[in-house]
Parts: C-alpha cells; structure tokens; sequence
C-alpha cells in the first residue's frame, strides 16, 4: 500500500473510523485506525461491506428504519 496516500488522508480517515466504530461499536469495528485505513486502500469489496453495514446500523439507530417485518403486507 502507499504510504503516501494514508498520510494525505488521515485526517478524512480519522473522522470515518470515529464514525464506523459509534455506529457498529468497538467490537464490530476495525481494531484500529492502521487496520481501517489497510481495508479502504487495499481490500475496496470488504471496505464497501462495513460502509453498507455502518449506513444500515445507522438508519436503525435513529429509527429512520425498524427492524419488524410488515405483517399487513
């Protein structure tokens, strides 16, 4: 991976873990900012998954979504 291009965007990356690791929690996160940053710029269809489940987790969250299946439907 190229250094260069976490250094560049750690600040953006910072911001995006803190984020990720208070929607999913500690435990579903990433270990660390070193771990999320190896994920984003080197393995794009896993980084992808934790975005979709990190945007559901939040929807949830905020009761924008609920988790009951529609029984009159």
């Amino acid at each position: 991976m190229n250094i260069d291009i976490r250094d560049n965007n750690r600040k953006s990356d910072i911001l995006e873990y803190r984020k990720i690791v208070d929607v999913l929690g500690v435990e579903k996160s990433p270990i660390s900012l070193a771990e999320f940053q190896d994920l984003k710029y080197n393995d794009v269809e896993k980084y992808e998954k934790l975005v979709d489940k990190t945007f559901i987790q939040n929807k949830f969250n905020a009761g924008e979504w609920l988790d009951k299946v529609n029984s009159e439907k």
